[in-house]
């Protein structure tokens, strides 16, 4: 496979001495801790802060698990309503580890849970076409660049770009999806 113009050029600078082929190899071993740092320092950081503007923290409570290990299979980044009790929430969460392949949507607690009545055609009407599986009532992949965090989504993360895209993104599907899941608590038993 060929390489980059731009790879072209980091390598070469890096073959051109001892002491840029120093710096070269601590920048490539430091790659996953700059990683980490950025999602957990910045993105995470960012992104809290942007969705506790938007919903009233008496009534949602954030639950994530990204900024202890971001690189975990299933890392995520969830608000739920306090009174869905732990039922559903509403987040991003990664399906492969090293921080890949993030899809956003309403998530349950249970995979023997049937789907909330009406959600997903509201969702697919309001947002996007979903997908439905056992631990999602309603979901999708997240677009490139966000989809995996490589350089492109890391850029993005540092300079705060993400958490404003992605924040207001699930504060919309979350204001969204409330009314109808409050609806169908309220008629679970308990």
């Amino acid at each position: 496979m060929p390489l980059s113009s731009e790879r072209e050029l980091v390598l070469g600078h890096a073959l051109e001495s001892t002491t840029n082929m120093e710096m070269a190899l601590d920048i490539a071993f430091a790659y996953r801790d700059l990683r980490r740092r950025v999602i957990g320092d910045y993105f995470v950081v960012q992104l809290e802060c942007k969705v506790r503007q938007a919903l009233d923290a008496a009534e949602w409570k954030l639950i994530t698990t990204m900024r202890e290990n971001p690189f975990a299979r299933f890392a995520s980044f969830c608000v739920a309503k306090k009174n869905w009790e732990g039922r559903y929430g509403v987040g991003l969460e990664a399906q492969m580890g090293d921080a890949r392949s993030f899809l956003v949507g309403i998530w349950k607690d249970h995979q023997g849970r049937p789907p909330i009545t009406g959600l997903k055609e509201k969702l697919d009407i309001q947002i996007r076409q979903g997908q439905v599986s056992n631990r999602w009532d309603w979901f999708h992949y997240l677009d490139h660049p966000y989809r995996d965090w490589d350089k492109e989504a890391l850029m993005q993360m540092y300079n705060g770009n993400a958490a404003a895209r992605l924040g207001e993104y699930l504060v919309n599907l979350a204001t969204l999806a409330a009314p109808t899941i409050d609806s169908h608590v309220r008629v679970m038993p308990t």
